[in-house]
This record gives structure tokens, C-alpha cells and sequence, in this order.
């Protein structure tokens, strides 16, 4: 008979397999000892006989670690982790990794070494160096390192755990008058979210925007949508001493009712409408490019009326225009547009993190302007294969100003 902080978890995988889960919460001193799986035919559990087989045997060992714990985001470059530990002239064996998904798998042993010196007091000591270079979506999880003891015992320790905020972003097209009530919920530990921008600058201030740190949740509303409002707003998590960028609520403006003329008299607004409008296909999502290589992408547009494009934005920052010479060789990652016979080319001559994330073209069609979501870089890929979706919580991420190590 299990004691109540035990929970088992057991679960049919395919026709010949099962799959069992131990949850000790918390673990305590008592629980060391071999837990063993009691078995019974399927069919005729009354007629045939019940066996057991072990199915973990609990030591508590000799290895002092402390574990660490890593916020990152999907694509970030990081530099090496390292990790210290004491142990009794052990070996590691090797490093096994528990993803977020529950998938258990083996770190491929050229993405870890481990170094030993002795301390001013004679006692050796161990490190751990793992090398992630650019995170994806399968390094999230729990990291153990399968430990074997002079003595020939085995242990296994959890090192490290790698996690990522997670945001219920919301992807809303909006016409011109509308209001839009919305509740943005975020998941971490120990984040706090400190800031929201548009463009690089803070909408706390404009009543839109309110931060319920208790709930971890933000409400918005938007009253009166105007296109100026159209925008990719970046939440600004802390995370110790780290910062993060994520999108919070990605906003463009719909088809309906373009407004063509806007007169104020007596307070009084009023709004003359025209039947033109701008046709921008889904924005897709790319998975990230290699750090250094070029990128670009076109996108076709439908224009019946009288429009140009005024400017393109990533995360609410201007690309320029085509350069009018050729770029010189070493000039760095540079990120422009070119707009011609309704397409719109965008290049990345050489593409690093900051050109992460999403890509809003804003047009100027009968004298007023409407934004349209492009595209999108970010990492993972969505589950539906591409293309921006409220449910989504890939893309529109910026690396933190500092890494772990």
C-alpha cells in the first residue's frame, strides 16, 4: 500500500506495453527502498496467477549538487553551462534528459564533458560542462547525470532543469472603431513581467495595458481601434538577473470598413468609408535560419484602391529601404525591404537574433494607413505547420541580455 505523497500513474502504450509513472511529493527519507509492479493476465485476472517485477530501486546517495535552473528561449544562442559537484571518485556514466513532453532520452555525449581538480583541501571536485549552442525545443526538461561511485554503486542526480516562459499570446485583426477586451496568461517559477512596448516604447501609461502580478495574467482593452494601435506588443520578463523579450498580444488591422476621410467638430468623430482595401495572405512562420546566412521571403498583396507601402517592422522596428549600393563586404547583419508591382521582397543579409519574430508591413491607401502581418520567424513551428494563430506561443522572442552559465 502506497502512502499518500505517491502517486502512480499508469498508462496502456500500444498493445504489449505500459507505461508506469512514480510522483513523490515530496520525496522523503522512508521512500528509499525497490518498488515492484504487481501483474495480472489481462483476460482471466482471477485464474491466473500474479507475479511482480522490480521497477526502481530508491538510494539515497553520496553526490552533493546543486541543481540549476536554466530560462531560456527556443533559438537563443548560449554559451557553455557548467556545474559543480563532490562526489566519491565517481565516473558519469551518462546524462539522461526528461522532456516537458515526458520523453526520455540520452545527451549525445559530444554536448558534455566532465573536468576534476582537487580543492585547497585536498577533496575532489567535479564540473560538468554541457554545450547547447542554439536551444530547440527538445533540450526543455530535466537534466540527471548517471553516476556509478568507486564502490561500484549508482546514482542519478538531477543537475540541471531548462524551462522557457510560456504566454498565451493573442493574434487579433481589428477595424477601425471596434472594442477589444483581452486576458493574456503567462507560466514561469520565479519571472516577473516589468514592462509591455509598442515600438519600443511603454504602453503601460495609455490604460490599455494592466499587469495582474497575483494571477500572472495582463488584461488589455482596446477602445475605438485605430491603426496607430496596430502593433506588436513585447512583454519584458526578469528572471533573476536576466531579461527576456516575448510577444504579448500581436495586433493588425481587418478588412472592414477601411476609413478614407476623419473630420473632428465639436467633439463629435466621423467616419466616411470607402470599399478599397488591402489582401495579405496568412503570415507563415519560418523556423530560424542559420546564425550568418541570408534570408528573404515575398509576399503578394491585393490593393484596390490607391495604396504604397510606408514601412515594414520586426517586433515593431523599421527595416529600411533597399540600399542603393551594393553592401560591402564585413558591413554586418542588415535587414531592408523593396515593394514593387504589389510584392514585398524582405532581406536578411545575414541573419542573427535580432530580425526574430514578427514582420507587420504598414500601407497608406487612400491617404490612410493599415498595417498587415507579413511573416514570422520563431522557433518551435506551430503545431498546425505554420502561420500565426491565437493559440500560438512560438515566435516573437528576443535573446535575454545576458546567458546562464
Amino acid at each position: 500500500m502506497l502512502m499518500p505523497h505517491i502517486l502512480v500513474i499508469n498508462e496502456v502504450v500500444g498493445n504489449n506495453s505500459v507505461k508506469i509513472k512514480i510522483k513523490f511529493n515530496p520525496l522523503k527519507m522512508s521512500d528509499a527502498r525497490t518498488y515492484y509492479a504487481r501483474m495480472a493476465h489481462k483476460e482471466r485476472p482471477h485464474k491466473e496467477k500474479k507475479f511482480y517485477i522490480p521497477l526502481v530501486t530508491i538510494n539515497f546517495g553520496r553526490t552533493h549538487m546543486n541543481p540549476q535552473v536554466l530560462h531560456v528561449l527556443p533559438g537563443q544562442k548560449l554559451n557553455t553551462t557548467s556545474i559543480s559537484f563532490t562526489c566519491d571518485k565517481c565516473t558519469v556514466t551518462g546524462v539522461m534528459v526528461r522532456g516537458d513532453d515526458d520523453s526520455v532520452s540520452n545527451l549525445d555525449g559530444a554536448q558534455y564533458r566532465v573536468r576534476k581538480y582537487n580543492d585547497d583541501k585536498g577533496v575532489e571536485q567535479s564540473i560538468i560542462e554541457i554545450d547547447f549552442d542554439e536551444v530547440q525545443p527538445k533540450f526543455f526538461g530535466d537534466y540527471f547525470l548517471m553516476i556509478q561511485n568507486e564502490d561500484g554503486s549508482e546514482e542519478k542526480v538531477r543537475a540541471l532543469t531548462v524551462i522557457q516562459i510560456k504566454v498565451d499570446r493573442k493574434v487579433l485583426a481589428a477595424a477601425v472603431g471596434e472594442q477589444h477586451d483581452l486576458t493574456v496568461k503567462y507560466t514561469c517559477d520565479d519571472c516577473e513581467l516589468t514592462e509591455i512596448l509598442c515600438r519600443g516604447e511603454s504602453v503601460l501609461n495609455q490604460g490599455r495595458f494592466t499587469i495582474i502580478p497575483t494571477s500572472k495574467e495582463v488584461s488589455v482593452r482596446f477602445v475605438g481601434f485605430e491603426d496607430s494601435m496596430s502593433c506588436v506588443y513585447m512583454g519584458i520578463f526578469k528572471a533573476g538577473d536576466t531579461v527576456y523579450g516575448k510577444s504579448l498580444v500581436i495586433l493588425e488591422t481587418s478588412d472592414k470598413d477601411v476609413p478614407i476621410t476623419t473630420y473632428h467638430r465639436y467633439k463629435l468623430i466621423l467616419f466616411l468609408f470607402t470599399d478599397s482595401s488591402i489582401k495579405v495572405p496568412k503570415a507563415p512562420l519560418f523556423g530560424l535560419p542559420q546564425m550568418g546566412e541570408q534570408f528573404e521571403h515575398k509576399v503578394t498583396y491585393e490593393c484596390s484602391g490607391d495604396c504604397k507601402v510606408d514601412k515594414i517592422t520586426v517586433n515593431g522596428v523599421p527595416l529600411v529601404p533597399p540600399p542603393s549600393t551594393t553592401r560591402r563586404s564585413g558591413a554586418g547583419s542588415t535587414g531592408f525591404y523593396a515593394a514593387e508591382d504589389n510584392t514585398i521582397a524582405v532581406r536578411v543579409t545575414e541573419f542573427s537574433m535580432p530580425f526574430v519574430g514578427l514582420y507587420q508591413a504598414t500601407f497608406s491607401l487612400e491617404g490612410e494607413n493599415i498595417t498587415k502581418n507579413l511573416l514570422e520567424i520563431g522557433y518551435p513551428y506551430h503545431a498546425d505547420g505554420g502561420g500565426l494563430s491565437a493559440e500560438s506561443d512560438a515566435g516573437s522572442e528576443t535573446a535575454p541580455s545576458s546567458s546562464s552559465e
